[in-house]
C-alpha cells in the first residue's frame, strides 16, 4: 500500500526535514567551496563532515518510506488493513533509521570537536580534553550498535513479535537512556570551545559574541531534550501517528546542527561572491580578482599563546596570522603587507588582523617558539 501525502502530521514533518536537510547540505557545499577558495587541504574533519551528510540523506530516504510505504504521521485506524506484515517492515525501517541517525549525529560530533581542535589545538590541555570527548562519542555511537543488536533476542524479534521465546528488554527505557547520552554530549560538545575562550583576556563584548557563536549548539541540545519527551509519549497502541513526532525531532536535530557547524566557516565564500553585501578585505590582484596568500592557504602554523578568535568565522584557528607574525618579524601587521588593496576590516584576513591585533593588546601573550600543528 502506498500512503499520500494529504495527512497534515505525515506531509508536515517531511516539509520540514526535507526543507533542513537541503540546506545543510548547501551549507557543506559551501564549506568546501570556502576551503578550496582559501586553497586549505581536505581535513579530518571535512570527512566526517561528509561522512555525516551521506548518512543524514540516508535516513530522510527512509523517513520517506517509512510515511509514504508505512503510513507514519496516521492514525493506526487511517491504515488500509493495518496487518501484522506491515508492523514488521516499519519496526525493520525504524531500527535502522535510528541507526542511520545515531551515526550522523556521532560523525557530526566529532567532525565539531575536530575543529575545535584545529583552533585551539596548541593547547596540550584542550587536546586531552577534545579526545577524551571523541572517546566518548565514539562509545556511545557503538553503545547504541550494541544495544540494537543485544535488547531483544533473538535478534528478529525487533521487529517479529511472534517468534516462540522471544523477549526484549525495556526498549523505552533503551532508547531514552541513549537519548541521555547524546544530551550530555551535546552539553560537552557546546562546552569544550566556551570554557577555551571565556580565559582569554577580551573584551566583554567581544567574548560574548565568541562565546555565543560557539554556543548555538544548545539550541540542539533543546531539541535532543523535546526528543525524548516525545519518546515517553508515544502510545503504542497508536505508535504509526506518535512515532512521526519523534523523528521529526531526531532529523531535526542533525540537520540544524550540521548548519550550525558549517555555517561560521562560509564567510569566504559570501564575502567573494557579494562583496558589496558582506564587505571584503580580501587582497585583490590588479584584474581585480580575490588574492589568497599562500600562507593563509597552504599550511597551518600555532604560537605557545595563541589565545585569540581571529580566525574563526573562516574556520582555520589562528594559524595564518601565527605565521605571518614569524614571517614579518613580530608584527602581526605584517598581514597588510601582503597586498596593497584593502576596502574595509571586516572580511576574513582584515578581521583576522585587526581582532588578532586587539586580542594581543589585551592578552598576555609573550611571544614564544612557533611550531607547526599540520601540513
Amino acid at each position: 500500500m502506498v500512503y499520500d501525502l494529504s495527512v497534515p502530521m505525515a506531509r508536515d514533518p517531511l516539509i520540514a526535514i526535507t526543507t533542513s536537510t537541503v540546506i545543510a547540505i548547501i551549507t557543506v557545499v559551501l564549506r568546501h567551496l570556502d576551503r578550496r577558495m582559501r586553497r586549505r587541504k581536505f581535513g579530518l574533519e571535512d570527512g566526517f563532515m561528509l561522512g555525516a551528510i551521506v548518512l543524514l540523506v540516508a535516513s530522510v530516504g527512509l523517513f520517506y518510506t517509512c510515511v509514504i510505504v508505512s503510513g507514519v504521521g496516521r492514525h493506526t485506524a487511517q491504515l488500509v488493513n493495518p496487518n501484522l506484515a506491515g508492523a514488521k517492515q516499519l519496526e525493520k525501517f525504524l531500527l535502522v533509521y535510528n541507526t542511520l541517525c545515531s551515526s550522523n549525529l556521532a560523525f557530526l560530533k566529532i567532525s565539531i570537536v575536530c575543529f575545535y581542535i584545529r583552533i585551539f589545538g596548541d593547547s596540550k590541555k584542550f587536546r586531552i580534553q577534545a579526545y577524551v570527548l571523541i572517546a566518548i562519542l565514539v562509545f556511545w555511537l557503538f553503545g547504541g550498535l550494541l544495544q540494537s543488536v543485544i535488547l531483544c533476542k533473538p535478534f528478529a524479534y525487533n521487529w517479529d513479535f511472534t517468534i516462540p521465546g522471544g523477549h526484549c528488554g525495556n526498549r523505552e527505557l533503551a532508547y531514552i537512556s541513549m537519548a541521555g547520552a547524546n544530551v550530555a554530549t551535546d552539553f560537552l560538545t557546546t562546552a569544550l570551545p566556551v570554557c577555551q575562550v571565556i580565559h582569554l583576556k577580551l573584551p566583554i563584548k567581544k567574548k560574548i559574541a565568541v562565546v555565543s557563536m560557539f554556543s548555538l549548539g544548545i539550541f540542539i541540545t533543546i531539541i535532543s531534550i523535546l526528543r525524548i519527551q516525545s519518546i515517553r509519549t508515544i502510545n503504542l497502541e497508536d505508535f504509526t501517528y506518535d512515532t512521526a513526532i519523534s523523528i521529526l525531532w531526531l532529523s531535526l536535530e542533525s540537520c540544524l546542527g550540521m548548519i550550525a557547524a558549517n555555517l561560521p566557516m562560509t564567510r569566504t565564500f559570501f564575502v567573494t561572491v557579494a562583496p558589496s553585501i558582506f564587505g571584503s578585505s580580501i587582497p585583490r590582484t590588479q584584474s581585480g580578482t580575490f588574492y589568497y596568500p599562500p600562507s593563509i592557504g597552504t599550511r597551518s602554523w600555532r604560537g605557545r599563546n595563541s589565545d585569540n578568535v581571529a580566525d574563526i568565522e573562516a574556520g582555520e584557528g589562528f594559524s595564518s596570522l601565527q605565521k605571518a607574525r614569524t614571517d614579518r618579524g613580530g608584527s602581526i601587521h605584517g598581514l597588510n603587507s601582503m597586498a596593497s588593496n584593502r576596502s574595509d576590516e571586516d572580511s576574513v584576513v582584515g578581521a583576522s588582523a585587526s581582532l588578532t591585533s586587539e586580542v594581543r593588546e589585551h592578552s598576555s601573550y609573550s611571544g614564544g617558539t612557533e611550531h607547526q600543528w599540520d601540513r
